[in-house]
């Protein structure tokens, strides 16, 4: 390479990686590995909540990593001044390190900020430093007689910085554990967000992100309406540079409809509108929440509990996921949606179909990005030690001006949970039934779950039926409970396959090996 030795190359490559990549997955941590060599400080594989954590605790290698990056940035830009040759590649990887490091000078400190302070001046810090960007945008892509491949606009890469800010603010503070199951799903937000090439999401699809609809699943109360907000808060919003704003604001950007609270006749009024006249009680025009004015192209409408839906409404909604447009009740002017749909629903979507009970042409257009919540059960199993983070996430939010209090309020709960449910409570009602519990202590000084969810917590076999009862397994969680079941009652992947009918195989991939030495002590 021209620019620089092989080693220097090597480093550089690595760095401009770092900003195009999940940063929420191990990729990240071998990129920076590969820059740093031995000055690399390791720290824990998966990005996470910690209620006291700072910029530096997360991003320990980060001023090492600027530093290096700058200076061979600055020696790329030396030669390319000068007219020294540069591959394709090369001319990407100064760009992509250009970027990196603009992200490194502007990224502020807002993770560490409540999130209340975020959402009330969310573009005061970015806004003042625009004049320095825009000295330093120049000075990197505006290189005299010489041209980039990408051409990237100052004004949607400004945009694009304060985008990535509220990414991380708003993933880290909605989704707290350091489960490998919370590790996915922070992961996941990401890529619903940015997608998994973020040179192309750069390039061009941030203009476009709001045509794809997603869809969370998950048990009930494991968080899927966060899951929302974290999406719909990081979208892309257009900057204009020359009037010093961004297009909208975007905390107004996030419109939920909870579907079974609303009434069957008034769903189609909520998400549509009505003209004047339209039926009995319509005495003005009303806005639904697909209409501009409501949302504009930067904002999301979230739809909870969307398997709910009748059949007729689903089909009007197909056709606004196909078509982008709709009509208010009683108005024959069409109407075009113009934001981002995002779903929910805990139930099975593919036995509800199977049922006839939801629209197969409905589901393949909600689904092509999914994302599926994980239970408080099987983060807390992975790591028990999260059960007091997500105390004092619950704590900090019901105390939010006294965090001593809360965090001695979370010492309070986790003590009393530990020694009267036990690290093995299933937590059926997930993060709300936590919550519940929370409150719970901090008037009553003790919490009863609802006596219908409780069973043994010795018992594998009696939790399974009733987790069956309720309705609190999902059909993964279903299929490997059952077939734990009986390969711990037959001791053989084969007959149990035979008693199944399904291969032995089949049944090897699906079994839980926990669940299996709980049942196979239960039938010794």
């Amino acid at each position: 390479m021209g620019l620089l030795t092989t080693r220097e190359w090597n480093v550089a490559e690595a760095i401009a990686g770092i900003g195009h990549v999940n940063p929420f997955l191990p990729e990240r941590i071998e990129l920076e590995k590969r820059a740093l060599g031995k000055e690399f400080v390791p720290f824990r594989p998966f990005l996470q909540y910690r209620p006291d954590c700072s910029v530096s605790d997360m991003f320990p290698n980060a001023p090492r990593l600027s530093m290096r990056g700058g200076q061979l940035l600055e020696k790329m830009r030396t030669k390319l001044i000068a007219g020294e040759p540069a591959t394709d590649r090369e001319l990407e990887a100064y760009e992509n390190l250009a970027l990196f490091i603009l992200y490194a000078r502007y990224m502020s400190t807002i993770i560490d900020l409540p999130i209340a302070r975020f959402r009330n001046r969310p573009e005061d810090d970015i806004l003042g430093s625009y004049d320095a960007f825009v000295a330093d945008y120049e000075y990197f892509f505006h290189l005299p007689q010489r041209t980039l491949p990408s051409q990237l606009d100052r004004d949607i890469i400004f945009a694009g910085l304060f985008q990535i800010e509220r990414a991380f603010f708003h993933i880290f503070n909605h989704i707290v554990g350091g489960s490998l199951a919370a590790a996915n799903l922070r992961a996941g937000i990401w890529q619903s967000i940015f997608t998994h090439d973020m040179n192309r999401y750069l390039r061009c699809l941030y203009r476009y992100m709001g045509d794809i609809t997603t869809l969370i699943t998950g048990p009930s109360g494991t968080g899927k309406e966060l899951v929302a907000m974290s999406i719909a808060f990081s979208q892309f919003v257009r900057f204009d540079g020359r009037n010093r704003q961004f297009a909208t604001d975007y905390t107004q950007s996030f419109h939920g409809l909870n579907l079974t609270a609303v009434t069957s006749t008034l769903i189609e009024s909520e998400l549509f509108g009505h003209a004047k006249g339209a039926f009995t009680g319509a005495a003005k025009d009303r806005h639904g929440y697909l209409d501009e004015s409501v949302c504009d192209q930067w904002g999301t409408v979230f739809l909870d509990e969307v398997g709910d839906l009748d059949a007729q409404i689903q089909v009007k909604l197909l056709r606004v996921l196909q078509t982008r447009e709709f009509h208010r009740i009683g108005d024959p002017q069409s109407r075009k949606f113009v934001g981002k749909i995002v779903a929910a629903t805990n139930r099975d979507l593919a036995a509800e179909m199977e049922a006839g009970r939801f629209r197969e042409d409905f589901y393949y257009r909600l689904c092509a990005d999914r994302i599926e919540t994980p239970s408080l059960q099987a983060q807390l199993r992975d790591a028990p030690e999260d059960l007091a983070n997500f105390v004092r996430f619950i704590a900090r939010r019901l105390l939010p001006e006294i965090p001593d209090e809360a965090d001695r309020l979370t010492d309070d709960v986790t003590r009393w949970v530990n020694e009267h449910l036990g690290q093995d409570y299933s937590w059926p009602g997930n993060i709300r039934e936590l919550e519940q519990c929370v409150r719970s202590i901090m008037i009553r000084g003790s919490y009863t779950p609802t006596e219908r969810r409780r069973v043994s917590q010795n018992s594998a076999t009696e939790e399974f039926a009733s987790k069956v009862k309720y309705g609190d397994l999902t059909k993964d969680e279903m299929i490997a409970a059952y077939y734990s079941l009986k390969y711990a009652q037959l001791g053989s992947y084969g007959e149990a396959g035979r008693q199944l009918g399904v291969d032995w195989r089949t049944v090897k991939e699906q079994i839980d090996e926990d669940l299996v030495k709980r049942f196979a002590a239960e039938v010794a």
